[in-house]
């Protein structure tokens, strides 16, 4: 919800980084990489969402 409704810069990547997370820890994996590969189109430079999302692949047997 606070991510539709104006979240911006470090707060919206720490908001995507933390539901990504949450996802991927109730190992709900399809919706973790969704999440993170929308939060990397927006902060291609973020490197720690790209970090958890290599995580979650590698927790769902995708590396």
């Amino acid at each position: 919800m606070a991510i539709k409704h104006g979240l911006a810069g470090n707060e919206l990547a720490d908001c995507f980084l933390g539901l990504g997370s949450s996802y991927r820890m109730l190992k709900d994996y399809k919706k973790s990489i969704q999440v993170f590969l929308e939060a990397i189109n927006i902060f291609p430079n973020n490197n720690e969402l790209k970090l958890f999302l290599s995580f979650t692949y590698f927790e769902n047997n995708e590396c």
